[in-house]
């Protein structure tokens, strides 16, 4: 049976970049706490400002993001257009290319 960090490096290649693998994310406490957002819309929020990383922007496409947070694709759209509805996060619609993200986040 393979470990769990075998599992996520057969699944996540981007997982196996240092700056992910060994990083981590900062996350305000409001969100963690709100009750504002869904489970789901927390995940998909912490998801986003991991791949920020210290930049402004994020770009993970749909699938990246599902795979990484182990849901469906259907499920991470649904989760990003409510965080937009909500104002959480802003998107750059990109053609031919993954969605920019910024954030709304005080």
């Amino acid at each position: 049976m393979d470990s769990i960090e075998d599992v996520i490096k057969k699944t996540s290649p981007k997982f196996n970049r240092p700056s992910i693998k060994n990083g981590f994310t900062q996350i305000k406490n409001k969100i963690i706490v709100t009750d504002k957002l869904t489970f789901n819309e927390k995940l998909i929020l912490i998801c986003l400002l991991m791949h920020k990383m210290n930049k402004k922007v994020a770009f993970p496409s749909y699938s990246t993001i599902a795979r990484e947070l182990g849901c469906s694709r259907s499920t991470a759209i649904r989760s990003i257009d409510s965080l937009l509805k909500k104002r959480y996060i802003i998107r750059e619609k990109r053609a031919y290319r993954s969605n920019r993200y910024s954030f709304n986040i005080k």
